[in-house]
């Protein structure tokens, strides 16, 4: 397995630059309620994004929010599997 870092900014994972230095990845493995080390929330546009990637390239997505239930202000941000109930694109 070849893991390879993909930056983040004030919207959280940035996808565009995943795809573009790891496109061919099968697998992704993210915090998207607490993005480490900087602790900002994936925005649902980028939420949508690594779906959408994930369902072009036949790939899995491990989502690990162990601290969303701890969030101070707000409510949490939707799990991942609760976006991609639609199959179809």
């Amino acid at each position: 397995m070849a893991v390879t870092a993909v930056p983040v900014d004030t919207e959280g994972l940035d996808v565009a630059a995943g795809v573009q230095t790891a496109g061919g990845a099968t697998l992704a493995v993210v915090m998207p309620g607490q993005q480490a080390p900087l602790g900002m929330t994936m925005s649902l546009p980028r939420r949508l994004a690594l779906i959408t990637w994930a369902r072009r390239n036949d790939a899995w997505i491990i989502e690990d929010d162990y601290l969303s239930e701890l969030q101070l202000k707000g409510r949490a941000a939707p799990a991942l599997a609760s976006l991609s109930t639609a199959r179809s694109e």
